[in-house]
C-alpha cells in the first residue's frame, strides 16, 4: 500500500480488495552477523506471497516499532546498542489506529502478522479490542510459529533443538539469506554468542526458502480457516 497512490487503492477496492495484512517486525539486536532490521526484510519476501496465495488483499506498511523489553531496565534486546522499543500499550493503540484508519475506506478484514516474539501479545490484544467493536480483526500466530519449521529441520536434516537454536540461529538466520542475504555478516558468524542462540554458521539461503515456505502456507491455511469458521 505505502508504494501505491491514494486513487490506485480506491479503485482496488472497487475490485474486492478488502483484506489487508498488517505486518509487525522489530528493530533490535541480531548478534555479530544479522541487521538491526532483519523482521522487516523477512517480511517484505513472506508478505507478497501471502497475498498473491489469498488474492483480494493488500499488505499495510511494515510496522517497526514493536516491543522489544522495557528501555528502563535494559534488559533482553534493550541491552544492545541500536535496538529501539515500545511499550505494549504504545504498540497497542498503533494497531488499533492502522485498522480504524483504514475501515471507514472499504476495507473488511485485518490480519496481524508479527515477526517477531514480542509482537504477539499487543496483536492479539487489539484484535480482541477490534473484535468487540464489531471489526473483523485477527492476530495469525500461525505465522510466527515455530515449532513447523524446527520439526522440519530436525526430520529432513537431522539437526538437534542446540543446533537450530533461537534468535539468529538457523531458522532466522536462513530466512533473512533468502530474504536479504546482504543484512548477514556471513565473515562475524560463529565469533560471538552475545545475543543470539543456535549453530547459525549451518543456515543457507536454501534452507530459508524451505523454511519461508513453511511460514507462508500455514499462514494462508490459518487465515483462510478463520474466514471458513
Amino acid at each position: 500500500m505505502a508504494e501505491m497512490t491514494s486513487p490506485e487503492i480506491q479503485q482496488l477496492l472497487k475490485q474486492g480488495y478488502d483484506r489487508v495484512l498488517i505486518p509487525t517486525a522489530g528493530i533490535e539486536q541480531n548478534g555479530s552477523y544479522g541487521a538491526l532490521n532483519k523482521h522487516q526484510k523477512i517480511l517484505e519476501y513472506t508478505t507478497p506471497k501471502i497475498a498473491a496465495n489469498l488474492k483480494n488483499t493488500l499488505i499495510a506498511p511494515i510496522v517497526n516499532f514493536v516491543p522489544e523489553g522495557d528501555v528502563r531496565k535494559q534488559e533482553g534486546h534493550t541491552a544492545f546498542p541500536g535496538t529501539i522499543s515500545m511499550p505494549d500499550p504504545v504498540f497497542q493503540a498503533l494497531l488499533l489506529n492502522i485498522v480504524y484508519s483504514l475501515a471507514p475506506h472499504g476495507f473488511k478484514k485485518f490480519y496481524f502478522l508479527g515477526d517477531s516474539g514480542g509482537n504477539q501479545t499487543g496483536q492479539e490484544g487489539a484484535a480482541r479490542i477490534l473484535r468487540k467493536q464489531g471489526f473483523h480483526a485477527y492476530a495469525v500466530p500461525e505465522y510466527y510459529a515455530g515449532a513447523a519449521q524446527s520439526a522440519y529441520l530436525t526430520k529432513k536434516y537431522g539437526f538437534t533443538q542446540a543446533q537450530i537454536g533461537g534468535h539468529m540461529g538457523i531458522i532466522d538466520t536462513s530466512e533473512l539469506l533468502n530474504a536479504a542475504p546482504a543484512s548477514v555478516r556471513k565473515e562475524q558468524i560463529g565469533k560471538s554468542n552475545a545475543g543470539v542462540s543456535g549453530d547459525a554458521s549451518k543456515a543457507s539461503a536454501q534452507l530459508g526458502a524451505e523454511l519461508s515456505a513453511i511460514k507462508i502456507t500455514d499462514t494462508v491455511k490459518a487465515i483462510r480457516k478463520i474466514e471458513a469458521d
